[in-house]
């Protein structure tokens, strides 16, 4: 089962926390790779990127990248080859069931509206 199939499966998530992001969060599910940044590591691993922000974004894929990992965010085209990639920060992971993990990630560089919005 693909990583779309399974968050169009899962219950939304509610919660009552107050927002305490300076950015809007803006809803998507576009489909990217991530690829630690670290030496000697080569993994890679397709994600989504549930929601996104000038300053942030959620990551869903069927593996955990430890808070603090590094990451590189790759767009691609659908013939492969890369569109834009952004350098994140994991700042914290949960395990969502199904295999599937959920993280939030902080941009190592705020992107603007119009960057974003192609991203989206």
């Amino acid at each position: 089962m693909s990583l779309r199939e399974l968050i169009s499966r899962q219950a939304p998530q509610k919660t009552n926390q107050v927002e305490r992001r300076s950015s809007p969060r803006h809803e998507c599910l576009r489909e990217v790779v991530c690829q630690s940044v670290k030496a000697g590591c080569d993994d890679s691993a397709p994600a989504l990127v549930e929601n996104m922000s000038n300053t942030g974004l959620r990551l869903v894929l069927r593996r955990c990248y430890e808070p603090g990992r590094v990451l590189a965010v790759s767009w691609r085209t659908a013939h492969g080859i890369t569109q834009r990639t952004l350098i994140v920060h994991v700042i914290h992971a949960h395990n969502v069931g199904d295999g599937t993990w959920s993280m939030g990630c902080v941009l190592g560089v705020r992107v603007s509206n119009d960057e974003m919005a192609q991203l989206l």
